[in-house]
């Protein structure tokens, strides 16, 4: 669950529904990326962080491929 995700959106007082049609995607979409079932694509981040005012980043989190560090 992308608990800030959700937590942002209803600082600003948005359901789902209008965060959707904010961005111009689905409702279902929109639950899907904040149960961390679907990674937005970086239009559909960007897009959701300039309606919520946050970094679009935080959708695609830091990774390492290291294998010294696993």
């Amino acid at each position: 669950m992308r608990e800030w995700l959700v937590k942002k959106r209803k600082e600003k007082n948005m359901s789902q529904q209008d965060l959707a049609d904010s961005v111009g995607v689905s409702q279902q979409l929109i639950g899907f990326i904040e149960q961390n079932k679907r990674r937005p694509s970086v239009d559909t981040a960007q897009a959701i962080a300039d309606v919520l005012d946050c970094d679009w980043r935080l959708f695609f989190p830091k990774q390492t491929n290291n294998p010294d560090t696993a």
